[in-house]
């Protein structure tokens, strides 16, 4: 999309954030869930100073994305249903099941007319189930590598030419936790909402969680155990089983080498690190290598419809240029609005100056959606591959035997 000049996009912009007039609209205050993060906050910080009609209020944050979903399920089953939810990806079809989610498509008119204010149809692909359209893309990260910049240079490494196979990974991983001095060469983090690192692993060798009939599972073949036999090499390039928490610090400290997180964690890494933090996209081992989309969608929960228009108000704002820029620059998440991300005013010239958050950017085309399992156990299936994860990346279970193990026992639990 071509860059707009300021007079038309702020033309845009009064036109997407201008509230509604409502009867009472000045006593609307919105029920919101969303996940753990001060920029959320941030954004409805930037949409009340905007002049907005309307005040939001932001429910104490849930640690995960299954806690969100568990939380807007227990609202709607008792009548209390909040006005939005910031849905994690993986959960918004149990959200559509559970006619949590109201459709936006009779809300917000056409792709053509939505590709206008900033929403590519690749980034309202990721809020779709079954064509309809369930959400508005909020933040959007890709599975991300971080390096310590200065031990990459001092075991003889390029910063500017970070390995892009997993042997040259592990080979200069195991070269910095040669160091000593309680330098460590690797951290792959396994605890993801929704096992969503491993699942990484498994669509970059080009393989998928569950078979096109949706019903069995499909992880289970080469690119399972190849995704398997990557977390059984940390171990010995320096992996020690860590809290998230404790490895974060540890890689700001300077003690730790490369690590593996969302690319949300950027800006919380840089601030906190005294040497430059390089990016690195994980390796694509295959011609169709994917990486699953993490994140969530502005979802409209709300049945009334006194409420939709509030709510819609401030879900365009937050995933419009304005909202999508003061998520940005708080985190490392990406925009998938075409207006904030080509405007100086806005994201333009910050991922110019901030090329380590241009990586997440370039990691776009390969992005897939981030699926989950379905049923009523799914959230048991995802406890159970993070034991077996663990077991592997601990050097407590072989990992062929580990992922033939872990299928036999998610097959009975599966609809």
């Amino acid at each position: 999309m071509k860059h707009l000049d300021t007079l038309t996009l702020s033309l845009w912009a009064v036109a997407l954030f201008a509230a509604p007039t409502v009867a009472q609209a000045d006593e609307i205050n919105l029920d919101v869930i969303t996940q753990n993060g001060t920029f959320y906050q941030a954004v409805v910080d930037a949409y009340e100073a905007s002049g907005a009609k309307y005040k939001v209020t932001l429910q104490a944050p849930s640690k995960t994305y299954d806690e969100v979903a568990q939380r807007a399920v227990r609202a709607a089953m008792i009548g209390t249903p909040p006005d939005v939810v910031f849905m994690g990806y993986d959960r918004m079809k149990l959200a559509k099941d559970r006619k949590i989610a109201m459709p936006l498509d009779d809300l917000l008119g056409s792709d053509q007319e939505l590709e206008k204010l900033g929403y590519p149809a690749s980034a309202l692909n990721l809020c779709r189930i079954g064509g309809k359209l369930y959400g508005l893309p909020f933040a959007t990260s890709v599975p991300a590598i971080f390096f310590n910049s200065g031990l990459v240079k001092q075991v003889g490494g390029d910063p500017e030419a970070f390995p892009d196979t997993w042997d040259g990974i592990f080979e200069l991983a195991s070269k910095i936790n040669g160091l000593g001095s309680g330098k460590s060469g690797i951290f792959f983090r396994y605890d993801h909402s929704g096992n969503w690192s491993w699942q990484a692993l498994v669509t970059s060798f080009g393989g998928q969680l569950m078979n096109a009939d949706g019903k069995t599972i499909a992880f289970n073949g080469p690119a399972g155990h190849s995704a398997f036999a990557v977390l059984s090499r940390l171990k010995n390039a320096g992996m020690v089983d860590l809290s998230t928490d404790q490895a974060k610090q540890s890689f700001m400290s300077g003690n730790l080498g490369i690590y593996f997180d969302s690319s949300a964690s950027l800006i919380g890494l840089q601030k906190g690190s005294q040497f430059r933090v390089g990016t690195a996209q994980y390796p694509s081992p295959v011609s169709d290598s994917r990486l699953p989309g993490g994140g969530n969608c502005a979802m409209l929960t709300t049945p009334k419809a006194e409420r939709q228009e509030a709510a819609l108000d401030f879900m365009k704002f937050a995933t419009g240029p304005i909202g999508q820029t003061a998520l940005v620059k708080e985190t490392g998440y990406i925009s998938t609005n075409t207006l904030a991300n080509n405007n100086p005013e806005y994201l333009g010239n910050f991922y110019k100056n901030n090329p380590a958050a241009s990586t997440a950017l370039e990691a776009l085309p390969r992005l897939t959606p981030w699926k989950s399992f379905p049923g009523e156990n799914s959230p048991k299936i995802v406890d159970l591959i993070r034991g077996y994860l663990q077991s592997v990346i601990t050097h407590k279970a072989d990992p062929d035997k580990a992922l033939q193990d872990m299928a036999a026992e998610i097959k009975p639990l599966l609809p």
